[in-house]
């Protein structure tokens, strides 16, 4: 359980950050196109960017370890 509450605190910052650039949209049109193309394409880009940043955590042990 403590496992998903580190990941809800990572979460809450995307969404903030989400949240943000949607309510900078010139229009309503504008931050409905953001919202839609953001989940589709956002879920994707985050899970590529958490393997990445899974990758260099590993790294940083494996360097320490040594």
């Amino acid at each position: 359980m403590e496992q998903l509450d580190g990941y809800a605190r990572a979460c809450s910052a995307i969404a903030e950050q989400d949240l943000e650039y949607v309510l900078a949209a010139p229009s309503k049109d504008a931050a409905m196109e953001i919202v839609v193309v953001g989940n589709v394409l956002g879920d994707a880009a985050l899970a590529v960017v958490r393997r990445l940043a899974r990758r260099e955590a590993s790294s940083r042990r494996d360097q320490n370890d040594c």
